[in-house]
Order: structure tokens, then sequence, then C-alpha cells
């Protein structure tokens, strides 16, 4: 079976093994940027130097990386930020217009899903964007107290040669 991608710089189908793990472009085009970069990297690094100067510039970077990681512009940025009423979608923190936010997107799909602030973001990632988990996480806080076992309990336990008695240590 002959699968085939489409690069996203050449716009060609490519059979699958002209791409990396998780490349996004083809072989050919790989070879041509790293060729290209190595032949023009002091004017690159100026370039991208003053780019990063201006407000102009850091918007154009930030659009670009927009584009390249969620396929959306900063008009898309900027319609999802009046949707969620400028607060972050998990706690409702107010964000500010400036100030970078993390775009949730779907790992699976790479789609957007909404704005959230550092922390947020940072839950769901260590809970791997699992509902399920974020669900149980949410009825164990509502659930529970603080825990009690109740040195009186001990009594009546059957102690081992070597167990100590907890009421020792409580009489102490």
């Amino acid at each position: 079976m002959n699968v085939k991608k489409q690069c996203l710089r050449c716009k060609a189908f490519q059979p699958i093994s002209f791409f990396g793990s998780g490349s996004k472009s083809c072989q050919v085009c790989r070879d041509y940027s790293k060729a290209y970069n190595q032949k023009n990297k002091a004017a690159r690094a100026e370039y991208a130097r003053t780019r990063l100067l201006t407000a102009h510039g850091k918007r154009k970077n930030e659009e670009g990386r927009l584009r390249w990681r969620y396929g959306i512009d900063f008009h898309d940025w900027a319609l999802i930020y009046e949707y969620q009423g400028h607060r972050c979608a998990g706690c409702q923190v107010k964000l500010r217009f400036e100030k970078p936010t993390h775009i949730d997107h779907d790992h699976r799909t790479g789609a957007p899903r909404g704005l959230l602030c550092s922390a947020c973001n940072a839950v769901l990632g260590l809970a791997k964007d699992s509902a399920a988990t974020l669900r149980r996480l949410a009825t164990y806080l509502d659930d529970s107290g603080t825990l009690d076992f109740g040195i009186q309990d001990w009594e009546g336990y059957d102690l081992g040669p070597n167990d100590v008695d907890p009421t020792d240590l409580v009489s102490q």
C-alpha cells in the first residue's frame, strides 16, 4: 500500500517515507530549507533580531506561530478571546490582551478549543487532557474531608509480636 501525504511547503503529495516523524514538510523541502538557512545564516539572524525589536515584527512573529501551530490567524485568536469574555475557559480569570495566553487544542486534530491561563493549561497537560481524570478529581475534592482514622479504633486490633501499640504512642 503506497500511502501519500501532502507537504505543507511544496503542496506535492509524497510517499509517507519522505516525511520524518511528525514532520509537516517532505525531505526535499527540508533539505532545501537547511541548505538555504546555512548559506544565509548571518542575514537571517540579523533579520530575526531586528524584526523582534518592533511591535509590528512581534505581532507578525506571533501570527506566524498561530498559523503554523493551530491553523488560525490573529483575527481568529481575537474572536476566541472576545467569545470567552476575555477570561480563561477554565478558571475564568481575566486574560490580558497583550499578555500571551495558552491556546488549548485537541492534540489529535490540532484544532483549537479555547484560551487558557498558564495554570489551567498546566492542569490539562498533567491530566493528559483526560476529562475522566478531571471529573474524578473534582468528585474527590467535593466528597473528601480530612481523613480521621481515630486512634481509639486501634483497640481490639490484633498486634503482632513486633508491632507497637498506637495507644502507647498517644499516651507518651
